[in-house]
């Protein structure tokens, strides 16, 4: 009964390795930008690691982004 777990803990495991490879660019068909063509858009950095998510430069001191996205 123990061989079950085992088996299908290999087999996951297996699956995710064969996988992780075939998969290239997130974006298909698109065109790739220059920072100068969105000057307004930022990635936000914390911790000294970038963050998953953005914001947009909304004047000099403030920029918008969602709310998950802020570390209080």
């Amino acid at each position: 009964m123990a061989k079950l777990p085992v088996t299908l803990t290999i087999c996951i495991a297996f699956l995710n390795l064969s996988s992780a490879n075939k998969f290239g660019a997130r974006i298909r068909g698109g065109d790739e930008a220059k920072i100068e063509d969105y000057p307004y858009q930022v990635a936000l950095w914390y911790n000294g690691q970038w963050g998953k998510c953005g914001g947009s430069i909304i004047s000099p001191n403030w920029i918008l982004t969602a709310a998950h996205c802020v570390f209080l």
